[in-house]
């Protein structure tokens, strides 16, 4: 028949295994950037005959790149890049997605005041696109959460910035003293 039925069981186990590599870059004193790398390999299995499980590499790269932009460092800038490939995962076969965000931050008035601007998944490229077989019958998902946005938010920060610490004794000093404490 042409209806399709959804139920909710167990029907899947699911095994991954793989590597992620992280790098740091700070050398420059204006320029941070953080680079993430991850690879796995995914295995699936059913009981049920009428379900087509998958196999296959799956792998996500992203970059994070803070720069201050003056020597005060009270101009901030941030560029945010994620790419996740082709991948698999039990009976869905994905479509490559990516998401790229900016973000301007200036601090204010010795630095109590913070100004920031953010704008999200700028290309609207955040789009998660799959597709499964079941029983013969092929399922296709375009799935957009619409996370583009741009938001704006000021802050400032209150309060004394120089506390004093009352150093107290414990009554135990010439203990620590005769100890090497």
């Amino acid at each position: 028949t042409s209806t399709i039925r959804y139920t909710n069981e167990n029907y899947i186990d699911s095994k991954k295994i793989g590597i992620s590599e992280n790098f740091i870059f700070d050398k420059l004193g204006w320029w941070t950037s953080t680079n993430e790398m991850d690879l796995n390999y995914s295995a699936a299995t059913s009981n049920l005959i009428f379900i087509t499980v998958l196999k296959g590499f799956n792998s996500t790269a992203s970059t994070n790149n803070d720069f201050n932009l003056n020597k005060n460092k009270t101009i901030l800038f941030n560029a945010n890049y994620t790419y996740v490939f082709q991948s698999v995962s039990g009976i869905f076969n994905y479509l490559p997605h990516s998401s790229f965000s900016l973000a301007l931050q200036v601090l204010l008035l010795d630095k109590n005041l913070k100004i920031s601007l953010r704008a999200s998944d700028i290309f609207r490229t955040e789009r998660e696109r799959y597709s499964s077989t079941v029983n013969g019958i092929q399922q296709t998902g375009n799935n957009y959460y619409d996370n583009q946005a741009i938001n704006l938010s000021v802050s400032y920060k209150f309060g004394n910035k120089i506390l004093k610490v009352n150093q107290r004794q414990t009554g135990n000093e010439e203990e620590q003293k005769r100890t090497g404490g």
